[in-house]
């Protein structure tokens, strides 16, 4: 795309872009089951296997964090003055209340809640980290990339025809990072863990957020027209992905390190079940019937969708609490069931937030009969 492209994309009359919700719900739904596996499921061969397929789940929300600022800001741009301060408290207000509900909350099921004060500080380390729950390390790094995702965009539209040579650079730095990371821990054993909480980590897929957002039209319309492509790619790399994990396990590493997420193979598979889950979510919009009962039952999935994905390590947390889910059963069976009861409990919740005062401060979003004299929200200021 050149600069007067690039510039004619900011006067295009904003649309919502159905396929981004169904790609979010998509992913949301998959992170529930990340850690339903995780948590329920325990270590095993065939649960760690499906781990390593469902860990695209980080590349896709980075992606498409990026893809929705950055196709927001090219069509109606904000002044950083306005930018910012949306953003941080859209993210950064419900990231700190739920750092707090995840330390104190652990603390109280575990019965070593002690010291207020201790708890507190374990409240501000938590914050610093991004580790209170396992979702809160992707809100801390949305908050760094709101930082430089403005200078991302003007690269964009300043240098047109490098868009090429950002994606292979940021493919090199996340590719050496990840492969540092699984292969050479003892190289970062300075950062303590914290790779997963720095953008850096992710720099390819929020690159590659930021350049298909400028590029919106052409991808929308190249998975369209690609499906039988994707579907075909999305195969061979969910092969290549696995065979990486036996690969792992035949070299040594356990059950853990051969699923972990930081594997230079995902830059590969996230990338192509993302655009896989995006044709889903044009073949969504493509058949949509305006005001259906599955189009409304989308909305509304996509309004409560960041509330759910808040709150459902503390339904994964009460389970294992309750002891609900015992390990006596099998995984194949306790996992779907954990699963329906901790969408349901998420759902439930967020649900009971979107109608109180707490809304923001618990679901990102105001609380419903504010919302609903509002008028529909564009794409460029959805999560």
């Amino acid at each position: 795309m050149s600069e007067p492209e690039l510039a004619a994309a900011q006067t295009t009359p904003r649309s919502h872009l159905y396929e981004i919700d169904v790609l979010r719900l998509l992913t949301f739904a998959c992170v529930i089951a990340v850690h339903t596996v995780n948590y329920i499921g325990g270590f095993g061969v065939v649960t760690d296997a499906l781990l390593t397929l469902l860990h695209f789940t980080r590349g896709a929300f980075f992606w498409l964090t990026a893809f929705v600022l950055t196709y927001g800001q090219l069509r109606r741009p904000r002044p950083l003055r306005r930018f910012w301060p949306r953003r941080f408290l859209l993210v950064g207000l419900p990231y700190v209340v739920w750092s707090g509900v995840y330390v104190f909350l652990n603390a109280t099921i575990s019965d070593s809640l002690g010291d207020p004060i201790a708890r507190l500080v374990d409240w501000g380390q938590a914050l610093l980290r991004g580790d209170a729950a396992e979702q809160l390390y992707f809100l801390l790094v949305t908050m760094q990339v709101y930082l430089v995702i403005p200078a991302l965009i003007w690269a964009v539209r300043r240098f047109p025809e490098a868009h090429l040579l950002f994606l292979s650079v940021a493919f090199l730095v996340q590719g050496a990072v990840f492969w540092v990371a699984r292969y050479e821990p003892a190289t970062v054993a300075w950062t303590h863990g914290s790779l997963t909480s720095v953008f850096t980590s992710y720099l390819f897929f929020v690159v590659g957020g930021v350049v298909a957002g400028a590029h919106a039209d052409a991808v929308l319309r190249w998975v369209r027209g690609h499906r039988v492509v994707l579907a075909v790619a999305l195969t061979a790399t969910a092969v290549l992905a696995l065979a990486v994990y036996a690969l792992n396990r035949h070299i040594g590493l356990d059950l853990s390190d051969a699923s972990d997420e930081m594997q230079p193979v995902q830059l590969v598979w996230s990338t192509v079940a993302t655009l896989a889950l995006l044709s889903v979510g044009a073949w969504w919009a493509d058949h949509r019937r305006p005001g259906s009962w599955d189009d409304r039952t989308l909305a509304w999935a996509s309004d409560r969708s960041f509330g759910i994905f808040l709150s459902h390590p503390a339904m994964i947390t009460i389970l294992l609490a309750l002891g609900i889910t015992a390990p006596s059963n099998p995984a194949a069976l306790r996992v779907p069931i954990a699963y329906v009861l901790v969408v349901i409990g998420a759902v439930v919740t967020t649900e009971v937030f979107r109608w109180t005062p707490l809304s923001l401060p618990l679901t990102g979003r105001p609380m419903v009969r504010r919302t609903r004299e509002a008028r529909a929200q564009p794409v460029g200021e959805n999560r």
